[in-house]
């Protein structure tokens, strides 16, 4: 852990500038990783009686939405399973992990004191006739081209909470390290194969990996 004392140039407060000191739960060099390569491995941060209540919490929205999910599906080749979403506003636990030091703190190391936090949601891939393995994709794209004069490069973190093993048989996350820098090309539309470059992590449950949104 190592602390980050951020002072915001404002300019409009008689006593000076406010300042914030950030406590953040990770080394220097693994911030200067995620910066480095878009992706930041936390392994079994969440354990125990945390760990349980999660998996209590997300069996009961499988249970509680189970129907109106199944009903509307349509029987398909691929699909990207069962995807509860607006967590924060069904059990109240969800809310604790908006506030969770090792995760928003490192946010803070990497984005600044001021934050915008959106939504929590879930994936459940259930076993079955169904593939379920995702095609290459990005969660934030808001690039152009040519890029303008004043063009801000979009920033976004997500922190991908597993809480099971990921494994030969529950299926593993792969990732391609520095691809968060791409500015003039796309990963491949409804490519579901190795690509170039690409990183394969099995991680333990109640492990987080942290990527940027591109």
């Amino acid at each position: 852990m190592h602390t980050i004392s951020y002072t915001v140039l404002t300019g409009h407060i008689d006593d000076g500038s406010p300042t914030h000191d950030v406590d953040v739960h990770a080394r220097p060099e693994e911030i200067a990783h995620f910066a480095e390569e878009g992706y930041l491995l936390r392994e079994g941060l969440i354990q125990g009686d945390h760990l349980e209540s999660l998996r209590s919490a997300i069996d009961l929205l499988v249970e509680s939405e189970w129907d109106g999910y199944s009903a509307g599906r349509k029987p398909r080749d691929r699909s990207w399973g069962m995807i509860p979403r607006y967590l924060m506003d069904k059990d109240p636990i969800f809310l604790d992990l908006l506030k969770f030091p090792p995760v928003l703190s490192v946010c803070r190391a990497m984005m600044g004191p001021l934050l915008r936090l959106r939504g929590m949601s879930a994936r459940i891939s259930l076993p079955g006739e169904e593939i379920q393995d995702t095609p290459w994709h990005q969660h934030l794209r808001v690039i152009s081209n040519p890029i303008p004069p004043w063009f801000s490069q979009p920033h976004a973190i997500d922190a991908l909470i597993y809480l099971d093993d990921l494994n030969d048989d529950t299926g593993q996350v792969a990732i391609v390290p520095g691809s968060h820098a791409w500015l003039n090309r796309e990963p491949p539309s409804e490519n579901v194969e190795d690509v170039e470059g690409q990183l394969i992590l099995e991680v333990p449950a109640g492990s987080i990996v942290m990527i940027h949104g591109n």
